[in-house]
């Protein structure tokens, strides 16, 4: 059971990219109830509900350290942030072709200009949020690389200091008792 992590990468975005072709494709059978009228509300209780990943891949073992107490309980198994990443993908396609595809709907049919002008905008859009998204992780994550290097350096100095203090407490020992 050795961790790989060049297999787990490959393993998350697999998962991930299948995960987004499955959400596009369940779009195509389902739309959860949404209509022109009422899409902007779904769309984005699915985007808010989304953040909460965040949570859980934060609480994931994902370090392939698998005797590591960090997370709760069942996000302590890789096949779990696997799962996740492909829950992630689906909830990404699903909205990403809702989206794009109630936005054109918001115009009357009389409206050729528009609706091929909120295409564009909708793509450049959809597109800059999937950068920020990008970016907003890497900066998530080489914090808690930061802070991580942090609490290893004060657990370090924790160390240093205890054993500092027993050797004192040892020295002062045997000077107190004559040196014997």
């Amino acid at each position: 059971d050795q961790f790989s992590p060049l297999f787990f990468k490959f393993n998350i975005l697999l998962m991930f990219n299948l995960g987004d072709y499955l959400g596009r494709y369940f779009q195509e059978f389902t739309k959860l109830g949404m209509n022109k009228n009422n899409s902007w509300w779904y769309c984005l209780l699915i985007a808010v509900s989304r953040f909460s990943f965040i949570w859980l891949f934060l609480n994931c073992n994902v370090d392939g350290d698998m005797t590591s107490k960090k997370g709760f309980g069942f996000l302590n198994n890789d096949l779990v942030a696997t799962f996740l990443v492909l829950l992630l993908g689906i909830s990404n396609g699903y909205l990403c072709s809702l989206s794009l595809q109630f936005a054109a709907l918001q115009f009357e049919p009389d409206e050729t200009t528009a609706k091929a002008k909120i295409g564009g905008y909708s793509t450049t859009i959809l597109t800059l949020g999937l950068l920020a998204g990008s970016l907003w992780s890497y900066s998530l994550v080489e914090d808690a690389k930061n802070q991580q290097k942090i609490a290893e350096k004060l657990q370090l100095e924790e160390s240093v200091v205890s054993v500092l203090q027993k050797c004192v407490d040892s020295c002062v020992d045997i000077i107190a008792r004559g040196g014997q």
